[in-house]
């Protein structure tokens, strides 16, 4: 009986430590529900068997409702998801969800990109954003509103970067970002760049990725900003000898002879799901760009100090520049010490080396515009010379006859020596007029001239730098023609690109 008693008590004991435990279990408040639906499969590049990728959009509460888009626009009430969504290959998708409450609230937005079945070799960037942002009144791509700059202009969106040829561990990107407009005259046509502002207030301050995987792997790759570039005048709408190579061909070159220059790469490009054509995507030339990617301490940026940044550059970031022409067009520079003073001022190096791509690329679009120097802002900072802008070049015609085409025969050099008129251009020329009278300037020059011409920019070499560039973006010109009226076809471009870096240095021999 004793025996009993006591396993009475064993049982009692175990129950009463079990009640807490059930007391806990029926109290405790329950697993913090998902304020998103939950969407399957996630963002990517998909290839199904079947030629078609099924998108589900779920959430463990029943009570609320799912609200889906895949135009670009917020979900409101009225775009409630009743079935999983079909895409079909060969396409693109943006899916935008959001909850909705029983109370009527709605939760945030989520955006998600599908890129299915696309059979590309190039990276595929997907931009979406509020269609009202791009074309509504206030709409940045509207025509009447393309030439609106600032912050006042720039639209919440959301893009998607995937490169098919990078470690899958790394090949991909999403991040809510500003956009706005890029561009001076190309903002007038029907093909225009953009470029991406990575913010706190967005939620990426910075964007880390490597995003050029051809780059010294030294250097860093952190972007607070970058450009979707269009082609500008390099694109079928202006040019009848469009590439869409010509700014990179140029920014290669620049940096092989050890010049600053923007690094870029070509995507395709989707706009709200929409295909948009080639582009390239490339770094913004600005102080961050000169602090991160070349180790410049405290750097001055001038953007067409005597043309367009006339009237916007900060009268003290100017001083210097401003001191360094003065000086120039009071001395003659023929004198040693004042051959030497300017050597003080200038790299002599970034310079010369500058001069001869320009003029050997017969930029039509240069020197008046698209002439940009920095220095550092520290004791004994000297002026450097950036390359940028470069559509206007090896050979390029355009289709109105107002506007002058690069050719190979063009003098270039006539071009430095005739714009004189200073706030319209002469201030850009002012230091190589002037120091094209020192013989020891000029012997340097074509000293230089003529070892580039044998190395860097020898036919042999431009030509293998054109037929690499060429092999990469011919298998997707279907896709920029697909999308926009070209006129004229990309392989008259590539001929006439080739054919002018054979007869250009004999021409360029016959300038001086």
């Amino acid at each position: 009986m004793a025996h009993t008693r006591g396993q009475i008590w064993l049982l009692l004991g175990a129950l009463l430590l079990l009640i807490p435990l059930w007391w806990w279990e029926q109290t405790r408040p329950p697993a913090e529900s998902p304020v998103y639906p939950v969407v399957a499969p996630e963002t990517g590049a998909y290839d199904p068997a079947s030629g078609v990728l099924t998108v589900s959009l779920s959430h463990p509460d029943t009570a609320v409702s799912i609200l889906a888009t895949t135009d670009g626009r917020d979900p409101t009430p009225s775009d409630l998801l009743s079935k999983p969504l079909q895409i079909l290959a060969p396409s693109t998708a943006v899916v935008k969800s959001r909850l909705a409450y029983p109370d009527g609230t709605l939760g945030p937005v989520q955006t998600h990109n599908y890129f299915v079945g696309i059979p590309s070799q190039l990276p595929l960037l997907s931009i979406t954003t509020e269609p009202d942002n791009l074309f509504g009144p206030q709409g940045i791509y509207r025509d009447e509103n393309a030439l609106e700059r600032g912050i006042a202009w720039e639209r919440a969106a959301t893009a998607v970067f995937y490169d098919p040829l990078a470690d899958p561990d790394n090949n991909q990107w999403q991040s809510d970002l500003g956009l706005r407009l890029h561009g001076g005259n190309s903002r007038n046509f029907d093909k225009k760049s953009f470029r991406l502002y990575f913010r706190e207030q967005y939620g990426t301050p910075q964007l880390n990725f490597p995003l050029f995987t051809d780059s010294d792997p030294d250097v860093p790759q952190s972007f607070d900003k970058l450009v979707v570039h269009s082609g500008g005048q390099d694109s079928g709408e202006f040019s009848r000898t469009w590439t869409l190579l010509h700014n990179q061909l140029a920014s290669d070159t620049a940096r092989e002879m050890g010049l600053v220059a923007p690094r870029s790469r070509p995507v395709l490009l989707f706009l709200n799901g929409e295909p948009w054509g080639i582009y390239h995507l490339r770094e913004r030339p600005d102080e961050q760009f000169l602090r991160d990617t070349y180790g410049v301490e405290k750097p001055i940026i001038l953007n067409s100090p005597d043309t367009d940044g006339r009237e916007t550059i900060p009268p003290a970031d100017r001083a210097t520049w401003d001191a360094l022409l003065d000086y120039a067009a009071t001395h003659d520079l023929r004198d040693p010490a004042a051959y030497a003073y300017i050597q003080t001022q200038i790299d002599l190096g970034s310079f010369i080396d500058y001069h001869i791509l320009q003029l050997y690329s017969a930029n039509t679009d240069w020197p008046g515009h698209n002439y940009q120097v920095f220095r550092p802002d520290v004791p004994g900072g000297r002026w450097h010379w950036l390359v940028w802008d470069m559509d206007y070049t090896f050979g390029l015609e355009p289709r109105f006859t107002e506007y002058p085409s690069s050719t190979a025969e063009n003098d270039t050099f006539a071009q430095l020596f005739e714009l004189t008129e200073m706030g319209a251009g002469g201030g850009h020329t002012l230091l190589f007029r002037q120091l094209w009278a020192n013989d020891t300037f000029r012997a340097r020059f074509q000293t230089r001239l003529d070892e580039l011409l044998a190395t860097t920019l020898s036919p042999e070499t431009m030509l293998g730098r054109i037929d690499a560039l060429t092999a990469v973006l011919a298998p997707e010109i279907p896709f920029e023609e697909g999308r926009w009226e070209t006129r004229s076809r990309w392989t008259t471009g590539i001929e006439t690109m080739r054919d002018f870096v054979q007869r250009r240095p004999e021409a360029m021999s016959n300038e001086q």
